[in-house]
């Protein structure tokens, strides 16, 4: 079962070709938008760095998109470290199979396994889907 590989259709959502982020739903997507740090009015923000909030309708505006691409996720193993129970941060632990770099994602309490999570190593996006038990070290 692990490193199979499963089709998934995301929602990558960006400010006009400047990628930033992806979700499983459009919905999700749309707040993973509003929740950017990108996302904001420049002359209501004192951070220089928000880009605006309005929605590209066609290729041709500038504004924010979501759109839907399907992906090829391979299925690995994680572990989640910490303890829910005793308030502690819970992380998810995987590595990456192309560069063998490990991460630890900041997990929340609703965590359902498996994880999609993404590394950008040599220039290429990769999916995984992380599974994971629950309980002994994550409860």
């Amino acid at each position: 079962m692990v490193n199979d590989t499963e089709e998934l259709v995301i929602y990558k959502y960006s400010w006009n070709t400047r990628y930033c982020g992806f979700a499983s739903s459009k919905s999700a997507a749309i707040e993973g938008v509003k929740k950017h740090y990108l996302y904001g009015e420049p002359e209501e923000n004192e951070n220089e760095t928000v880009l605006g909030t309005q929605w590209a309708e066609t290729q041709d505006e500038e504004g924010w998109r979501v759109e839907p691409h399907t992906i090829h996720a391979v299925k690995i193993l994680g572990d989640l470290r910490g303890s829910f129970a005793r308030k502690e941060t819970v992380h998810l632990i995987w590595q990456c199979l192309e560069c063998n770099q490990y991460f630890s994602d900041d997990a929340k309490e609703d965590i359902v396994s498996p994880v999609l999570v993404t590394c950008s190593c040599r220039k290429n996006e990769k999916f995984y889907l992380v599974e994971f038990e629950r309980g002994g070290n994550g409860e």
